[in-house]
């Protein structure tokens, strides 16, 4: 299921503002998946991950929220945001599920920026564009394609029960 114009205007602006140009950590990832040795550099920040909130959680309240009343998800698992540079040529990142290990969960990437890159998922390709969400399957295998007209494609993975 894709989404657009997810959430208000206002709220999408006031997290990509901040993510973007406020007091923000961003932490390197040389590969963007555990246990893959292909180099897909990106960076990331975890709002949520092992039960454990970063300092920014709050910035995705409405966010949060809306997927609350979307999906009525009994916990969220991991919620983490992905930036990539821009990249001279396409890239596909290594396709994968985010916890290979679950059975059933669901899957949420949301988008902040609107860029040429897009994300796969199985066999279908997701645009970047702000404000988008596409809900899937947490079973079915996807993977980042990196943009080469924006300096960033910032996205927000979300996983829940």
């Amino acid at each position: 299921m894709i989404v657009d114009n997810f959430i208000k205007k206002q709220e999408c602006d006031k997290i990509k503002n901040e993510m973007l140009h406020g007091d923000f950590n961003w932490y390197y990832c040389k590969n963007s998946i555990e246990g893959d040795e292909k180099i897909q550099p990106m960076f990331q920040h975890n709002f949520l991950r092992d039960g454990v909130k970063s300092y920014k959680f709050s910035l995705l309240d409405s966010l949060i929220e809306k997927i609350k009343k979307v999906k009525k998800p009994s916990k969220f698992l991991r919620i983490k945001s992905n930036m990539y540079l821009k990249q001279s040529k396409n890239q596909s990142h290594t396709p994968h599920t985010d916890f290979p290990d679950l059975n059933k969960y669901g899957t949420a990437i949301y988008y902040l920026t609107t860029t040429n890159g897009s994300t796969t998922v199985g066999d279908k390709v997701v645009k970047d564009k702000e404000n988008r969400i596409v809900f899937f399957n947490g079973d079915i295998k996807h993977n980042a394609n990196i943009q080469t007209d924006q300096p960033e494609r910032v996205v927000i993975n979300i996983n829940y029960e």
